[in-house]
């Protein structure tokens, strides 16, 4: 359902704006719609799938997402593109080999730093929206989709700045989500001590 919605969202703006308020939007729109599908999709599932709402569960849900999500869009990306590079050069242009080969090697690092920045991002998120069940809060997955929007639209506007810049700016974001994963998980170990043991039976 996303990826029509982005692609006409596209068009629109492609149709109806230009400048920055193009560019602006470009970008706006499909972090919006992250936010609202990836965030929401957590929400079902920790609503209709995962019925224990233990934190562990919500870590496990964000690794297991981030994690995925680096394997289908880092590496095999990656990976199938230097195995077709090294043999099979002929399925690309000269433009596109002189492009690989001058593609230098600590890119990869930046892509390894982008996707663990994302995973704990995504781990973040998860426990997040797992905590308006445990408080029955719901406001908790608005705040989710708002910080899901707010770190893809600064990462990419950052980006006009340079690769590491925009790396710089998903790192900041995945280090308040790492903190705030860190003070819940304190928190609840604290609620766990606190509750009066169950009675011994006589």
């Amino acid at each position: 359902m996303r990826t029509p919605l982005n692609a006409y969202a596209s068009i629109w703006t492609y149709d109806n704006f230009s400048g920055a308020t193009h560019i602006y939007l470009s970008i706006a729109i499909p972090s919006l719609t992250a936010g609202i599908f990836e965030e929401g999709s957590r929400w079902l599932a920790f609503r209709f799938l995962v019925k224990d709402h233990r934190l562990e569960n919500g870590l496990m849900y964000g690794a297991g997402h981030g994690g995925i999500e680096s394997i289908l869009l880092v590496g095999l990306s990656v990976l199938s593109t230097a195995i077709a590079a090294y043999f099979y050069p002929q399925v690309f242009s000269s433009i596109q080999l002189d492009t690989i080969a001058a593609t230098p090697p600590w890119i990869a690092l930046v892509g390894l730093w982008e996707r663990l920045a994302a995973m704990a991002f995504h781990i973040g998120m998860s426990v997040l929206v797992l905590e308006s069940f445990r408080r029955k809060q719901p406001y908790y997955v608005g705040v989710a989709m708002a910080g899901h929007f707010f770190f893809n639209f600064s990462a990419v506007y950052a980006s006009q700045w340079g690769l590491l810049q925009s790396e710089v700016v998903a790192t900041a974001w995945s280090l308040v989500a790492l903190w705030y994963v860190w003070t819940t998980w304190k928190s609840n170990k604290a609620a766990v001590a606190a509750a009066p043991s169950p009675p011994t039976p006589a």
